[in-house]
């Protein structure tokens, strides 16, 4: 079941103008941000042509953060404060409690907005009274730039090629129709990592009317600090909490078959992940549950995780062969894709 923390009952909040009712509100979660907050609701505020409402929420008291958003003085923007650190999800779910637009996106404090993203993305909402709509995303690396769209043509194809990750839609570019969002329950509080993959995908098992737009961007950086929960290793096991979720989630618009063949994905994706970070016990479970969902594990990832937990191999060749199975990965759902729409 989907848990949330309740509100502190007096949030601390700067003077937004509350009488009136924007389109779109945007909830920024934040922790220890005083170098990126700026930014972040700089770019939100230039949204849908700066007729939008932000809400950043620090998490558990930060001083620096907390000063660099009252600065702003912006009537558009409220400041929450946490008093203890619940984390993003709860967060997230705060700002969500406090929201009064009819529409409504969350952003990642280290995350921006590249062009006007929400404006024609909601709008396209609006227009085919979508439950929530998905935008082009930029995946900001140090080493690379990756860019997409939302290509996806279906439920099944949206669940299948997010879950297996070949293609997802980071967080800075979905927008939600807030009373939906309400009506799913918001965020899961008890998944410790991916929470903005599983409420996406959560969303279209349950059949969720979702538009598509190819208008500017939403921009995740992805940083090397230690703090953030994607650049943790000791949180792998908690990723495979997801796909138990999935594996006792019946759809009507996925069909089981394909619904469990993402789920045998993901857990070899997890795998090669804890395996490359050298999480033999984690690569391992993924790799037995993904043989208990009936799915015999490829021959080379046997080899690979056998042999490693017998004489584990140094990180160069950890990463070469984690780099070798995704290519494989990547084939196999390409072609079952394929297959599919023969």
């Amino acid at each position: 079941m989907t848990r949330r923390s309740q509100p502190d009952p007096k949030p601390r909040r700067s003077s937004a103008d509350s009488a009136r009712v924007f389109p779109v509100t945007t909830v920024i979660p934040c922790f220890q941000a005083a170098d990126t907050i700026a930014r972040a609701v700089a770019s939100a505020l230039s949204q849908n042509r700066g007729a939008i409402r932000v809400i950043t929420v620090i998490d558990g008291p930060c001083a620096d953060t907390q000063r660099i958003v009252e600065r702003l003085n912006d009537p558009r923007v409220s400041l929450v404060v946490n008093q203890t650190n619940l984390g993003a999800p709860a967060s997230r779910n705060r700002g969500l409690g406090l929201a009064t637009s009819p529409y409504i996106s969350f952003l990642d404090a280290d995350d921006y907005f590249e062009g006007d993203l929400l404006g024609p993305l909601v709008a396209l909402m609006q227009e085919e009274k979508a439950d929530l709509g998905f935008g082009p995303s930029v995946h900001l690396h140090p080493q690379y730039t990756r860019r997409f769209g939302p290509d996806y043509v279906d439920h099944e194809d949206a669940f299948v090629r997010w879950f297996s990750g070949i293609q997802n839609v980071n967080t800075a570019s979905v927008a939600w129709s807030a009373s939906y969002l309400r009506s799913i329950g918001g965020w899961d509080e008890a998944i410790r990592r991916n929470q903005d993959g599983e409420l996406a995908l959560r969303a279209i098992l349950l059949g969720a009317r979702f538009a598509r737009s190819f208008e500017a961007a939403g921009v995740w950086v992805n940083n090397s600090g230690g703090a953030r929960i994607t650049s943790r290793t000791d949180n792998l096991g908690a990723l495979i909490d997801v796909v138990d979720k999935f594996e006792k989630m019946p759809s009507d618009v996925v069909p089981d078959s394909a619904r469990l063949f993402a789920c045998g994905c993901r857990l070899r994706r997890i795998a090669m992940l804890a395996y490359r970070a050298g999480d033999l016990g984690v690569a391992a479970e993924a790799m037995a549950r993904r043989r208990r969902l009936g799915f015999p594990d490829p021959k080379f990832d046997t080899d690979r995780l056998m042999a490693a937990l017998a004489n584990p191999l140094s990180p160069k060749q950890r990463e070469a062969a984690w780099r070798a199975a995704s290519r494989v990965k990547g084939w196999l759902v390409g072609n079952r894709r394929a297959g599919a729409q023969r």
